[in-house]
């Protein structure tokens, strides 16, 4: 038995989008992920990976529509590796998140209208039909 899944929330850097041959969107983004931490001399300390992520079809539309660099974005995929060929002929490989879902966060990039609008849609529309966080009660023993 075997899993393939990614789990990532972080801050879109790059975003590209591309057409295929049959008209179909394709959207190339990465995404940061960080954490930090306190070493043992008491310094901050910070890491960020790098995820580079793809999108196809309506998914890639949404994506490159609402979304720019700095927007934050949760997505769930699957690691996928594709070969191709860089300008001298050498084959490549290149190992990606291939986007399967992906949500609007809540922490969009100062200025991002779109976003901003969508996500308060997304909440309202989550407000009407699903329970929040602040929908519990504070004394639940976890």
């Amino acid at each position: 038995m075997s899993v393939n899944k990614v789990i990532a929330l972080g801050r879109i850097g790059k975003i590209e989008q591309k057409f295929m041959p049959n008209g179909k969107a394709v959207v190339n983004f990465s995404v940061a992920t960080s954490e930090s931490w306190v070493d043992q001399s008491g310094q901050k300390q910070e890491k960020t990976e790098w995820i580079n992520c793809v999108a196809f079809d309506k998914k890639a539309e949404v994506i490159f529509q609402y979304f720019q660099k700095g927007s934050e974005i949760f997505i769930t995929g699957k690691f996928t590796t594709r070969k191709w060929q860089d300008q001298s002929g050498q084959d490549r490989w290149t190992t990606e998140v291939q986007v399967q879902e992906f949500s609007f966060t809540g922490g969009s990039k100062v200025g991002d209208q779109s976003n901003q609008q969508s996500q308060q849609s997304q909440q309202n529309n989550q407000q009407s039909s699903h329970p929040t966080f602040d929908d519990f009660d504070d004394d639940i023993p976890f």
